[in-house]
């Protein structure tokens, strides 16, 4: 039983980090006037898609030490990011 809730603990905080990753960059990227990360998109496009993933793998990495299942995590996170930005773009696209 104790394996069990191991294996239950580190997916709930691997969701947890992905939603709580992808909200975080949602609000620094599209909702504050922060130049940072804008920046980051105009210039260094790829970083700016990467960049969630890479905090959701490292972060997963720390709280649980399981180095697999943290590169899991960060491609799943830059995935879902690369998803939710395209859905942005499309519902705040204004036609002229």
């Amino acid at each position: 039983m104790q394996i069990k809730g191991k294996y239950l603990s580190e997916n709930t905080v691997g969701v947890f980090l992905i939603l709580g990753t992808v909200a975080l960059y949602h609000i620094a990227s599209f909702s504050l006037e922060s130049q940072l990360l804008r920046g980051l998109l105009r210039n260094i496009p790829t970083l700016w898609f990467m960049l969630p993933g890479i905090t959701s793998a490292i972060a997963y990495a720390i709280l649980t030490k399981n180095l697999s299942k943290a590169v899991i995590v960060g491609i799943l996170t830059a995935i879902l990011w690369f998803i939710w930005v395209i859905i942005c773009i499309i519902a705040t696209f204004r036609f002229v």
